[in-house]
């Protein structure tokens, strides 16, 4: 497939700017990256891959990433900011992180505290191309939270949430919504057209019931069964140009309903796929109707028209499009007149059969201390040949009997982001190990529309060429005046293997801004400023710039889904009391092992300092009246007695006792064995103290050392044991006993890793998806086990 040169210009760019950023001494001015020249870059697709939907409190989310070119549906090559975001749907934002896109992907993890509420959650991910245009740029993903514990902290500010919650939601199901459309979006009388059926409750879900059409003498044109997503088809000569239908069901009673006609007309237009390599188009006139008026008729995928013919309408008519050079996805054919106005239009997808495929063999292994699985996944081209990739792997645990319905990277790049209406489990309707598979999705396309505005994804482009990185922005102060200083030199350090050196300089308002920084976790930076009159320091402000899904959105978004899992609302018992917050918080457990005793300050008690704190809380600390801190017990070489201070993961004495008494959400204690983590530095102990504040962006820890929050770095997954002791009543007991989110592949492109069984668990389920090197997308499904 060939490469736009604006890609390779623009992919040449980005690699330059790398190796500029990887020299020692690197100078950087005020707004030189955000230059004049319009890149007219394709905004990527974005698409993530979570191991599941449904967690637990103290699980962490992990997903998998990946940026597509909307053109092509190949992998974008090129550098990307990503952003990620977790909301509740009271539109609280939970966590966010900051990946780096590269290569075509981004992957990482979201942990979920101990005290997460139970609930609806929105996963949201976008890029710096994001505007908020008509959620181009844009992906979002609804999960489900459940947390056992929570019940007995409950707020009644919450449980009047879920209260009013579920009572809308019951309300809007008992709600029925019943549309009737012809194909095409328009009918002639006299001529036999099909018409989709589609029942839905209020909230947009379909309803699986039987019931009958009739016209509107009372005479019965059909009987129906609409399937779980509420739709059905039926056949019907209209009588007249205002067709009226009684629509009687066995669980909503009658309803009358006009057709949804597009434009009336006094044309049908039907399509059918009568081959591989084409469609053909049957357009019927009265003959009544003028035979020498023109129509035109055209075809278009999101890559833009690519069939157009203008004919005089003769009674009946039938056209074939040849589809031959065209790729898998979603066709829409329109019909027009003369002067382009639209009177007709069809969905239909065509699947050329270029996705990948994969081949499992499964056997078991047992070791003296363990039994597991072995697996070997084989990617596969249509013809049988092997193929290369970048997947991700995900095995959970599985209790029903069938496979999930779950959307995944086929059914998102071919149809879920370019139907204009919500539909549940979309995936359905690409289970092509169903019998009816292809007269599901043809009927859904029969009963869905894209809107013209949206259909045109692939041609919004980026104003800017925006370059990825971390962003530092910040200020300059007189610390006597409190001014802000003009055209001052400054020099940033960044604490990595490489410690590179910015220079920048202060603008006339005294701003400065340093871009494009390769960082990641959280890294130190030491900024440097020229002194004032040559004796005095300048005082510094940073704040990292991160954009915010918020920014750019209302945030009537986060209304609530109308296939979300209705909330549980729980009284508290006469026995309830509050859950530990020792492990609460990001970091959840200790990084540096189980410490001697865990201290959480009193909410009720207003301390003054930290000092304050230790004193009413510390066991075996000894503080001198001046505030010098010892720990018992043997003391070092040299007779110092004085423990290691680490304060939100940051070696620093003076940030330690500089921090405010209600920042401070715990502190751990490590003395004598305990102490082994922090090596030579805690020969004398530690004090390893974690502020509420920790998630700011940037916190300042020393004069002029700041901490900055870089790129996500995904952690290794280690979470199969979790959940072993949590059952919950309402939905199953999930666990995700293997994650990989770059499984690589052997000359035969087969993937090979093992899991371990999990006790009391015989079924797993499988889930390999992404992208291959030439762009084919593939996904594969697989449940093994008894």
């Amino acid at each position: 497939m060939k490469i736009e040169k604006s890609n390779l210009l623009h992919l040449a760019t980005l690699l330059l700017v790398m190796i500029i950023l990887s020299s020692a001494d690197t100078t950087l001015t005020f707004g030189n990256n955000f230059s004049e020249k319009t890149d007219h870059h394709s905004v990527p697709e974005l698409f993530i891959h979570t191991n599941k939907n449904h967690y637990f409190a103290k699980e962490s989310i992990w997903f998998k990433g990946y940026l597509i070119n909307p053109k092509t549906n190949m992998p974008d090559s090129s550098l990307y900011n990503v952003y990620g975001e977790l909301w509740s749907l009271d539109q609280k934002k939970i966590a966010n992180i900051h990946c780096l896109g590269e290569n075509g992907s981004y992957s990482g993890n979201f942990y979920l505290p101990d005290n997460i509420p139970d609930g609806n959650y929105i996963l949201i991910f976008f890029t710096d191309h994001f505007k908020g245009v008509n959620n181009k740029g844009l992906f979002s993903k609804y999960i489900y939270i459940s947390n056992p514990s929570f019940a007995n902290v409950i707020s009644n500010q919450e449980r009047r949430f879920n209260r009013d919650f579920n009572k809308d939601l019951t309300e809007l199901h008992k709600l029925a919504l019943i549309q009737v459309m012809p194909e095409g979006r328009s009918m002639a009388t006299g001529i036999e057209t099909k018409f989709g059926v589609v029942m839905m409750d209020r909230t947009g879900k379909g309803i699986e019931t039987s019931g009958t059409i009739k016209d509107q003498n009372g005479s019965l044109i059909s009987n129906f069964n609409t399937n779980k997503d509420g739709r059905a088809v039926f056949s019907y000569t209209p009588k007249s140009d205002n067709n009226t239908f009684l629509v009687e069901t066995d669980t909503h009673g009658k309803q009358t309903v006009i057709p949804d006609i597009l434009h009336p007309t006094q044309a049908s237009l039907n399509a059918k796929i009568t081959g591989s390599d084409e469609i053909s188009v049957d357009i019927k006139i009265p003959k009544e109707v003028n035979n020498s008026q023109e129509f035109i008729l055209t075809a278009e995928n999101k890559n833009g028209e690519f069939y157009r013919k203008s004919f005089a309408v003769e009674d009946g008519l039938t056209t074939k499009i040849q589809i031959t050079e065209i790729e898998t996805g979603l066709i829409k054919i329109s019909l027009l007149t003369i002067d382009n106005q639209k009177i007709a239009e069809r969905l239909k997808f065509i699947s050329k059969d270029d996705q990948a495929v994969f081949d499992i063999r499964a056997r078991a292994f047992r070791q003296s201390d363990t039994d597991g699985i072995i697996i070997e996944l084989q990617s596969l081209d249509q013809k049988g040949n092997p193929i290369s990739g970048n997947f991700s792997v995900s095995v959970n645990t599985h209790n029903s009997q069938d496979r999930l319905h779950e959307n995944n990277v086929f059914t998102e790049v071919f149809l879920s982001n370019h139907i204009d209406e919500i539909i549940p489990e979309v995936s359905q309707y690409f289970d092509y190990e169903s019998d009816n598979a292809n007269e599901n999705l043809d009927l859904l396309l029969m009963t869905s529309i894209v809107s013209d505005q949206n259909w045109n994804l692939a041609n919004f482009t980026s104003d800017l060429m925006v370059k990825p990185g971390i962003t530092l922005s910040g200020n300059l102060f007189d610390p006597v005046t409190n001014q802000r200083l003009q055209n001052f030199d400054l020099t940033m350090k960044v604490f990595s293997p490489e410690e590179p050196v910015f220079k920048t300089r202060t603008d006339e308002q005294g701003a400065f801004h340093v871009e494009e920084l390769m960082i990641f976790d959280s890294t130190l930076v030491e900024i440097t400023a020229q002194q004032i009159a040559g004796r005095i320091s300048p005082s510094i402000s940073l704040q990292q710039q991160t954009p915010s899904f918020e920014e750019f959105v209302d945030n009537d978004i986060f209304k609530p889904n109308p296939f979300t899992i209705p909330q549980s609302i729980i009284k508290r018992g006469s026995n309830w009391k509050r859950p530990s917050r020792i492990a609460s918080g990001p970091m959840g457990a200790s990084p540096y092992g189980s410490p001697d005793q865990t201290i959480i300050p009193d909410p009720n008690i207003n301390y003054n300092n930290i000092i304050e704190i230790l004193r009413d809380k510390a066991v075996g600390l000894d503080i001198s009246p001046s505030g010098q801190i010892s720990l018992r017990g043997p003391t070092s070489i040299g007779n110092s007695n004085i423990p290691l201070f680490i304060i939100d993961g940051v070696e620093s004495q003076g940030a330690f006792f500089g921090v405010n008494a209600k920042d401070v959400e715990r502190i751990e204690i490590f003395k004598g064995a305990s102490a082994v983590a922090f090596g030579a530095r805690g020969a004398n102990g530690a004090l390893v103290a974690y502020t509420k504040r920790r998630e700011i962006e940037t916190e300042t820890i020393d004069p002029n050392i700041f901490t900055v929050k870089g790129f996500h770095v995904p952690k290794v997954f280690d979470e199969i044991s979790l959940l072993n002791d949590i059952v919950d009543d309402q939905h199953p007991k999930t666990i995700t006993v293997y994650w990989d989110d770059n499984p690589q592949q052997d000359q035969n492109g087969i993937i090979s890793f093992k899991f371990p069984q999990i006790k009391g668990e015989g079924r797993y389920r499988i889930v390999i998806q992404g992208f291959t090197k030439n762009g084919e997308t593939a996904y594969g499904e697989f449940i093994i086990g008894q």
